[in-house]
C-alpha cells in the first residue's frame, strides 16, 4: 500500500501524463498540476525540484517518448530560427512556420503555445549556438593576440550572415522585454567579456600587454565596440573592426596580427 507522500507523487506523474497525452507538451505547467491535483506548489516541490526532474521520472516510467519530443522541438525551432531570422516578428505567421517545419499548424501547437515562446526558443537556441562557438575558440588558441583575431573572425562570420545578424538583433531587442531572453543574453554577454577579460590577463602575464592596461574596461569596450558594429554596420565590419583593433593595439601595447 502506497504511503502519502508516494501517492501524492503518482498523482502528479499521472496529472503531467495525462496533460502531455492530451494536449502536447506547451501544456505542461506547474501552475496547472498543482491545480489538478489540488496541491500547492510548495508540496510538488517536495517530490520534484524543477519541471526538468518531472520530465526526467516520466521518461524513466516509459510512458511518453520525450526524446521523440525533444527531436519535434528542436526540427521546429530549427524552422522558427529560419523565419525569424529572416522576417520580423510582427510579419511572421505560425502557419509559416509550421509549414517549414513540414508539419500541420495544430501539431505545431502541441509544442508551443504561441509565437512568443517560440521566439524565446529559437533565441536560447542561438544562444548556446553562440556559447558552444566562444568555448571552441577559447580552445582553439592560447596565444593571447591571435585569440583577438580569432574573436574578430568570430563577430565578422556572424555580422556578414545576415540571418544571424538579423536573430542577434532581435535578441538584444526582446532582452528588454522577456526576462527569459534577458537572462540568456546577459549570460552570453558577461561570458563573452570573462573570455575578453582573461585574455588580456593572460597577456599582461606574458609581457604582450602593458601592465596599466585595466582589462576589465577593455573587455567591456572591445565586446561593446563588437556588437554595435555588428549591429548597425555589418557590411563593413571587417574594415571598421580592423580599424578599431589597431587604435586599441597603440593604447594596451599589442602587435596588430594581419589576416590572410
Amino acid at each position: 500500500m502506497m504511503t502519502h507522500n508516494e501517492s501524492v507523487r503518482e498523482q502528479i506523474l499521472e496529472s503531467a501524463n495525462h496533460i502531455m497525452n492530451n494536449e502536447g507538451v506547451q501544456a505542461l505547467r506547474i501552475s496547472r498540476i498543482v491545480s489538478e491535483c489540488k496541491i500547492s506548489k510548495s508540496t510538488f516541490y517536495q517530490h520534484f525540484s524543477s519541471k526538468e526532474e518531472l520530465f526526467d521520472n516520466i521518461r524513466d516510467r516509459g510512458e511518453i517518448d520525450l526524446a521523440e519530443i525533444r527531436s519535434m522541438q528542436n526540427r521546429i525551432v530549427a524552422a522558427a530560427v529560419e523565419e525569424f531570422s529572416k522576417h520580423t516578428f510582427q510579419d511572421i505567421d505560425m502557419e509559416d512556420i509550421a509549414r517549414a517545419a513540414g508539419i500541420t499548424r495544430s501539431s505545431l501547437y502541441r509544442y508551443f503555445s504561441n509565437k512568443e515562446e517560440l521566439l524565446v526558443a529559437s533565441i536560447h537556441n542561438e544562444q548556446d549556438r553562440r556559447f558552444q562557438t566562444l568555448e571552441n575558440l577559447r580552445k582553439e588558441s592560447d596565444d593571447p593576440i591571435l585569440f583577438f583575431e580569432l574573436f574578430m573572425n568570430y563577430f565578422d562570420r556572424y555580422a556578414n550572415d545576415p540571418n544571424t545578424s538579423h536573430l542577434y538583433a532581435t535578441m538584444i531587442y526582446y532582452s528588454k522585454h522577456n526576462a527569459q531572453v534577458k537572462d540568456g543574453f546577459d549570460r552570453l554577454r558577461e561570458y563573452t567579456v570573462k573570455l575578453l577579460q582573461d585574455n588580456l590577463e593572460e597577456g599582461k602575464r606574458r609581457g604582450l600587454y602593458k601592465q596599466e592596461v585595466d582589462s576589465g574596461v577593455y573587455a567591456q569596450m572591445f565586446f561593446s565596440v563588437m556588437s554595435g558594429i555588428n549591429i548597425h554596420s555589418p557590411s563593413t565590419f571587417s574594415s571598421v573592426s580592423r580599424q578599431f583593433l589597431e587604435m586599441m593595439n597603440k593604447e594596451i601595447g599589442i602587435k596588430c596580427v594581419k589576416r590572410d
